[in-house]
């Protein structure tokens, strides 16, 4: 959610750190001298004709840590809307890597410009393009008219270029699987193809999609290269 006009060292540090909270304020005087009070340096990307694009750049414990904010118009609020956490040794690189943060925290997060929510969480991976301990690369939320969350999707691989059938995303609605879709020769098999042709195969809960290769029999696998020809 959005942290109003705050002008604390300490709380501002925690917001820009935080996941759930992004930081907004009523006029850019204010956000820059805030920025100015934790050692971020504020600079005007672009100016267009109906908003501004700023960017702010600055160091929290061992992350370098660049903001995107924004500007509706010249008279509205300005906000942070996303953030990139990048290791520090490649401070000047334009290649810069993003940072493995502690805790599992995400590398990039885009909030929702309407209600300060995290809209979507990118986290840093490996050479493979997918996370070691298995988790998503990546978290993108919707939400409703009463700005509830109304779906949820988790992406777990950059690419279809994997074994066949690792899990590459899921969707879920209340908790509940309600699509999802494999690695299968370097393309997408969706979780309804693959329910479709193998009727009597039980997907509904997470695990049992992460080890799918595990239950599939060797005539099952023959079906479904018949249909994914």
């Amino acid at each position: 959610m959005f942290i109003v006009d705050e002008i604390n060292v300490n709380r501002i540090l925690d917001t820009i750190e935080s996941v759930n909270d992004t930081l907004q304020y009523s006029s850019i005087g204010l956000f820059k001298k805030s920025m100015k009070s934790i050692g971020f340096e504020v600079l005007e990307v672009r100016n267009y004709p109906a908003y501004n694009v700023y960017s702010c750049k600055g160091k929290i414990k061992e992350d370098f840590i660049q903001l995107h904010i924004y500007q509706e118009s010249f008279d509205s609020d300005i906000y942070i809307l996303q953030k990139f956490y990048y290791q520090e040794s490649i401070l000047e690189n334009k290649d810069r890597i993003l940072a493995d943060r502690h805790n599992g925290l995400p590398s990039i997060i885009h909030y929702d410009e309407g209600n300060g929510q995290a809209l979507q969480l990118r986290y840093f991976t490996n050479d493979d393009g997918y996370r070691e301990d298995g988790n998503p690369i990546m978290v993108t939320y919707k939400f409703n008219s009463s700005q509830n969350i109304s779906r949820i999707c988790s992406t777990f691989r950059k690419t279809y270029n994997h074994k066949n059938l690792s899990l590459f995303d899921v969707t879920y609605i209340d908790n509940f699987i309600v699509d999802a879709s494999f690695c299968y020769n370097n393309q997408s098999l969706s979780l309804q193809l693959l329910t479709t042709i193998i009727p009597d195969i039980r997907l509904s809960e997470l695990y049992e999609l992460t080890v799918l290769i595990n239950a599939i029999t060797e005539e099952q696998l023959k079906l479904i290269d018949i249909f994914t020809i």
